[in-house]
């Protein structure tokens, strides 16, 4: 039927081509059948072109017979050629859909090259018939009356193969917009002076402007043929100044240039409609959170500062932090996918629960923030209430269970000589007292933070600093392949007199809070070092040894002065040294300049939880990271054996492999996050199940051991696994 119907079509362009025909001369001043057939072609399978070449190459030599078979014959070898090969050619060059101005030129240059080939052979047909026309004029004739067929026709048809634009091809405005075309063509034409032909550009670009390329085409389309028209009833301009094969020449010439000049602006149009959407689209990724469609970390801080630049004493500026309480257990027991599904059901019923104008951030994990401005105290507490009972809700996964989490709320308000991460900060830890009194905690503002109520009295620090409490233990990233530590990383402990050891999330905190990070830093700092210089001193060897750079310290202006101060009095090299900094330590660009200065001097630089935060492809990218850690939460997950928390590692991997970046898998305590490791490509390993954190004498022990060392049972087991 398909082919029936091309076929039927065909037959009516053909006798239309006949009408428009100048008598006295070769041709018409187009050939329709051409931009037909190929749009035909290129709008169906190609399981059907077969039939539809055959049913136009009968209607078409059917047609031609009058003046012979030999002519028959050649023009309908001809046109199929420019059918069938133009259709081929125009899908192999990715030139059938003409939103850029790359594949408006490609589709202009395979029309030349088809319409020339078939040109050749069909010029022959046409000599054939008795013409007494030269074959050099008749090949020329073929190729504009072929190229001006398909210019003015194929696009219409392609643009009309599209549902939305046959929707828009009923309303009022493009009819409209059709007929003043129309119109305004003939006008124009009608007119005894050649220059004025080119005002039919105007309503062209009205046209194109006015509704893309649907105007562009079809405004093309009907131009073409008012001026065929015109021309073929000896009316018109060209018909005035010029005779015989100079006029349909300048028709030919008038017809391919205005035709090109308004695809052209059609494709110049959309491509910077295009650019600018896909840079709307970057910026909103860059502040947007992937999963939850919430603004992220990035976005949060800008605003806040936005906001506390305006702020005034008796500001009523409010920050609420929330942290889900039960997250991590919905993600142990039902997979990464089911942990998603939640995070985006809450961020929904936050958002629902929050007043208009109120701003809500995913701030990373299970963590979300709301800016409230011009609200009291009272209000808070209800709009807090508000949260926690959307929050408390069950919440549906997709295959059929049901799970529930809570919520806990911490709430600062905001003071005229704060900023925003001080604010972040009270909130943070008013949440952490919320979740032990299981109830929403207010922060009195700085420096009362009251986190370090759980912790330890102020002066604790200060004296295990001084005295014996603390020390630094070693563990290796360990290569998976062949056993051997690649780089050993130091971290600090602190056995408290009387609390015995204490967290080391609490001992970060208690460090910010007594302004003691950078003495801390600088205490791990010279004992790695130190046990470095054992190590090579002991072995003549070792692999090189990485701390861990806050937030914090990565602000702190005498960090490279420091750390290059220290390595001089060590006398350890530069690239004995690897610094460790977490992803989310790394999302404003003064921060990739520290790190970019340490790498000049020879330092290098480990990216710390990757795919902890919603940022980790972006941040990959932003730095030449020598190492990639990835987040232990993802691989943990990977460990249950689950498929989308595999398939997010295997990406990570994957992206950091092509930016050359060496992942780690870390916080290996199982066989089953070994075996995930490797399932996702990771090729080093660092964790209890390896090797826990170990003394400095140990280490060296484990150094003295040539691959893989005491790493090699671990191993063995998974080489049996691999086979």
């Amino acid at each position: 039927m398909r082919a029936v119907l091309v076929g039927v079509l065909y037959a009516a362009a053909y006798q239309y081509a006949v009408f428009l025909r100048d008598p006295e001369h070769l041709g018409a001043s187009f050939w329709p059948g051409a931009g037909l057939t190929v749009g035909a072609l290129l709008l169906s399978s190609r399981r059907h072109w077969p039939a539809i070449l055959a049913a136009v190459g009968a209607v078409h030599l059917v047609s031609a017979l009058g003046g012979g078979l030999a002519a028959g014959l050649l023009t309908t070898t001809a046109n199929l050629m420019v059918a069938g090969g133009g259709a081929w050619l125009l899908q192999r060059c990715d030139a059938t859909r003409l939103r850029s101005l790359g594949a408006l030129m490609r589709f202009s240059v395979v029309v030349v090259v088809v319409t020339l080939a078939a040109a050749l052979i069909g010029a022959l047909g046409i000599q054939a018939a008795g013409t007494p026309f030269p074959y050099g004029l008749l090949v020329a004739q073929w190729v504009a009356g072929d190229a001006v067929g398909i210019l003015t026709l194929t696009p219409a048809l392609l643009v009309l193969s599209e549902p939305a634009a046959r929707r828009r091809l009923a309303r009022p405005q493009v009819v409209g917009a059709l007929v003043v075309v129309g119109a305004i063509t003939a006008l124009v034409f009608a007119f005894e002076g050649a220059p004025l032909l080119y005002l039919v550009l105007l309503p062209l670009v009205w046209a194109t402007v006015r509704l893309g390329p649907l105007g562009a085409a079809l405004s093309v389309l009907v131009m073409a043929q008012v001026v065929n028209l015109l021309h073929a009833l000896d009316r018109g301009v060209i018909a005035a100044t010029a005779d015989g094969e100079d006029a349909r020449w300048q028709v030919q010439l008038f017809l391919a240039t205005v035709s090109l000049a308004a695809l052209g602006l059609a494709a110049l149009l959309a491509e910077l409609r295009e650019r600018d959407e896909a840079q709307a689209r970057l910026r909103h990724q860059a502040q947007h959170d992937a999963l939850t469609g919430l603004p992220n970390r990035a976005a949060l801080t800008e605003h806040l500062d936005e906001v506390l630049s305006r702020a005034g004493p008796r500001s009523q500026v409010r920050l609420l932090l929330c942290d889900l309480d039960g997250f991590k257990d919905v993600n142990d027991r039902y997979g990464h996918a089911a942990g998603d599904t939640v995070l985006r059901e809450v961020a929904q019923r936050l958002s629902t629960s929050l007043r208009p104008g109120d701003v809500l951030a995913r701030f990373g994990g299970d963590e979300f923030v709301a800016c409230l401005e011009g609200v009291a105290e009272p209000d808070v507490d209800e709009i807090v209430g508000r949260l926690v009972a959307a929050a408390e809700q069950p919440i549906a996964l997709d295959h059929g269970a049901a799970v529930e989490v809570g919520l806990s709320v911490g709430v600062a308000r905001a003071l005229p000589e704060g900023d925003a991460g001080a604010l972040l900060r009270e909130a943070d830890a008013a949440m952490y007292r919320s979740k032990r009194q299981r109830g929403a905690a207010w922060a009195e503002g700085p420096p009362r933070v009251q986190r370090l109520e759980r912790l330890v009295a102020p002066g604790d620090l200060p004296d295990a600093l001084a005295g014996s409490e603390l020390f630094c233990r070693h563990q290796p990233a360990v290569d998976l392949q062949v056993g051997a530590p690649v780089v050993i990383e130091s971290l600090l402990r602190w056995r408290h007199a009387e609390r015995g050891l204490v967290r080391p999330a609490e001992l970060v905190a208690g460090a910010e809070h007594a302004g003691l990070s950078a003495r801390l830093f600088d205490y791990v700092l010279e004992r790695t070092l130190e046990a470095h210089r054992g190590w090579v001193e002991a072995l003549g060897w070792s692999p090189p040894v990485s701390v861990n750079l806050s937030t914090r310290q990565l602000h702190d202006g005498a960090l490279v002065e420091r750390l290059g101060q220290a390595l001089e009095r060590s006398g350890t090299p530069a690239s004995a040294l690897w610094v460790e900094v977490g992803e989310g330590s790394v999302t404003d660009p003064a921060s990739l300049e520290v790190l970019a200065a340490l790498r000049e001097q020879g330092v290098a630089v480990v990216l710390d939880d990757l795919g902890g935060g919603p940022d980790a492809l972006p941040i990959l990218a932003a730095f030449p990271w020598t190492l990639a850690k990835l987040d232990r939460g993802l691989l943990q997950a990977a460990g249950q054996a689950e498929a989308a928390p595999t398939s997010t590692l295997r990406a990570l991997v994957a992206a950091a492999s092509a930016l050359e970046v060496r992942t780690v898998a870390k916080g290996l305590e199982r066989p089953a996050h070994l075996q995930a490791a490797h399932v996702a490509g990771c090729s080093l390993g660092q964790g209890n199940l390896l090797v826990a954190p170990r003394a400095p004498e140990e280490v060296r022990d484990d150094l003295a051991v040539p691959p893989p060392g005491p790493y090699a049972p671990v191993l063995t087991a998974l080489a049996g696994g691999r086979g």
